[in-house]
C-alpha cells in the first residue's frame, strides 16, 4: 500500500478529490483490493463521516489489512 499511497500524496496538489481517479484505478483495477460497488461504498462512507477527505485511504487500508493497512495507508497518504 505504501507503493501506491505515497506516490499519489504527491499528486495531491488539488486536494483529496484530484485522486479519485487515481486511487480508484490502483485498488480496484491494478490491485483488485476492492470492486467498484465496495469502492463506491468505501467513498460515500468518506463523504458522510466527520474527518479528513482523505479518510478513503483509510478505509481501503482497513479493507485490505485491518488497523494496520488503515495506519499504513493513511500515514502514507
Amino acid at each position: 500500500m505504501v507503493v501506491v499511497f505515497v506516490p499519489l500524496s504527491l499528486l495531491s496538489i488539488g486536494g483529496g478529490a484530484s485522486l479519485l481517479a487515481d486511487m480508484e484505478h490502483q485498488s480496484v483495477t491494478v490491485h483488485g483490493w476492492t470492486t467498484p460497488r465496495e469502492f463506491a461504498d468505501l467513498f460515500a462512507i468518506s463523504r458522510v463521516a466527520p474527518g479528513p477527505g482523505t479518510m478513503l485511504a483509510a478505509l481501503i487500508g482497513w479493507k485490505v489489512a485491518g488497523w494496520a493497512g488503515a495506519v499504513v495507508a493513511t500515514v502514507a497518504l
